[in-house]
């Protein structure tokens, strides 16, 4: 009886034992839940945070484009004044090419004779400096750079500048590199607009067409377009083969042979090199 006693004992003590471990367990269980759920409300938090300031990207990114755009439309608003200053003072010079030149010559008598024998104006010109340009050497003569003193006397030469037609004498505009390189991108819309007897003309860098500005990207544009057409005008185009000819689709259509002579397909065509009247007439088989 007492051995029965003794092992329900033990069996109350291992019990009592588990479930104060598992009380230890839970305990612990329960404090580790209590820190993921701070930890969640923590993630929360944050996300809400991240949230709100992802929501605040869009405007940031906005305004930097609009002060990116504005900086660029001073910029480029700063650029063509500056070139609108260069040209300005350039406006009294000329450039004249094709004028023959000599060693120890004095380059503004010879101008001035040029003037007199070649534009018939006997007024006399007076010049602030005159030189050629670059370097000395080469078959053809250098070009002469000329400034007047004045602006009325620059646009009298200029407008004689007609009279040089035929002859192998050019009166041009003393402009900068960058406003003569935008005018040769320019000159196919000009040319196109004086076939089309339309008022062009040039104002710096600036080319007008009937009042309106022709700018560069329109150029390029168009030259884009026209290429495109005639890309797809080659893909449209008929086949040709190997000898040279064209073979044209369809049951009634020629076929050109290795010699030159055609073929028609269907049952009443001829073959080269002999005629309806010369062949001989075959006998049917029974």
């Amino acid at each position: 009886m007492e051995n029965k006693v003794d092992k329900i004992e033990e069996i109350v003590q291992a019990a009592t034992s588990k479930l104060k471990s598992m009380e230890e367990i839970a305990v612990f269980l329960n404090d580790k839940y209590d820190d993921i759920q701070k930890d969640v409300a923590a993630v929360k938090e944050s996300g809400k945070t991240v949230s709100k300031e992802l929501g605040k990207l869009p405007k940031i990114v906005n305004d930097d484009a609009m002060q990116l755009n504005k900086l660029l439309r001073e910029n480029k608003r700063l650029s063509e004044m500056l070139t609108d200053v260069r040209c300005r003072s350039l406006r009294d010079n000329l450039v004249f090419s094709g004028i023959l030149e000599s060693n120890g010559e004095n380059t503004e008598a010879v101008l001035k004779g040029f003037i007199q024998s070649e534009l018939e104006i006997e007024t006399d010109i007076s010049f602030e400096d005159v030189r050629r340009l670059g370097t000395k050497g080469g078959d053809r003569p250098r070009a002469i750079l000329a400034k007047f003193t004045s602006s009325k006397q620059r646009d009298v030469i200029r407008r004689a500048g007609p009279k040089l037609r035929g002859k192998h004498y050019g009166i041009n505009e003393h402009l900068p590199k960058e406003v003569m390189e935008t005018r040769r991108k320019l000159m196919p819309a000009f040319r196109d607009a004086k076939r089309r007897n339309q008022n062009a003309r040039f104002i710096n860098d600036k080319l007008l067409v009937n009042g309106r500005r022709v700018r560069v990207e329109d150029v390029q544009s168009d030259s884009s377009n026209r290429e495109e057409d005639m890309e797809t005008n080659t893909r449209r185009s008929p086949r040709q083969n190997g000898n040279g000819g064209f073979r044209q689709n369809g049951s009634r259509g020629f076929r050109q042979n290795g010699i030159g002579g055609s073929r028609q397909n269907g049952s009443s065509g001829s073959r080269p090199n002999e005629s309806s009247d010369s062949r001989e007439e075959r006998p049917r088989r029974p």
